[in-house]
């Protein structure tokens, strides 16, 4: 028997409130420091948070807890990669299952060694100071029509793009080709889990049936919207 659709979504709901309960609404750190350390983050996230490629996420006027969150957990993937690499006399297919499920993680090659050494003041203090910089402005005068999938984003994300929970983060402000990709990259995640798996991120369920017209239209949409 399929589940009631309005089920699915009061579910979501109420996972996303227990989320935003559960921590902080604003980082602890000092804007002033973490200027002092956000030197390596130039290259690709801009000099005032707004990143020179629009393959990479803007983080200027972002959720502080958010952005706390994502390097913290690209911190500890980090370490379980460098961890890995000192393994010389594991069986070689071992160690690839290895590295294949320590990916699972948010991390990449570029920001591991970027994170690798960040102790929790250090990550509280950029958070504070990506947070406080004055987020990109709207690309559009007025956005365009409202995509048909747009509420499926709001619940979480926020009328506007710009979300009520400190663990959510605004899509208003981000480039549109970084917000598609993403959808893109989520809704690869969605279809290749198991149609009987119980537990499943919720961006991978909420892209896994968009199509390529649905995620160029919602990140065309929320890219558009003026971000304060």
């Amino acid at each position: 028997m399929k589940t009631p659709f309005a089920f699915h979504w009061l579910a979501m709901a109420f996972a996303v409130w227990a989320l935003a309960q559960s921590v902080p609404a604003l980082a602890a750190g000092d804007p002033q420091q973490g200027r002092r350390l956000a030197g390596p983050c130039v290259d690709c996230h801009g000099v005032a948070g707004i990143a020179p490629d629009d393959t990479m996420p803007n983080l200027a006027g972002q959720k502080p807890s958010f952005m706390v969150k994502q390097i913290k957990d690209m911190r500890s993937a980090a370490n379980k990669r460098a961890g890995l690499t000192l393994m010389d006399d594991i069986d070689k297919e071992i160690r690839a299952e290895r590295f294949r499920l320590t990916r699972v993680g948010r991390s990449n090659e570029i920001m591991d060694p970027l994170v690798l050494n960040l102790s929790d003041a250090d990550i509280e203090h950029l958070a504070a100071y990506y947070a406080a910089l004055p987020c990109a402005t709207a690309s559009a005068l007025k956005p365009p029509p409202e995509p048909r999938q747009a509420v499926r984003c709001k619940t979480c994300h926020g009328a506007s793009g710009v979300s009520q929970s400190p663990m959510i983060p605004n899509l208003s402000g981000q480039s549109k080709r970084y917000i598609a990709a993403r959808l893109v990259a989520y809704r690869k995640i969605g279809k290749e889990l198991s149609t009987k798996e119980r537990r499943r991120n919720i961006m991978a369920t909420q892209a896994r049936l968009l199509k390529d017209k649905d995620i160029a239209d919602l990140a065309n949409y929320f890219s558009s919207l003026a971000c304060r």
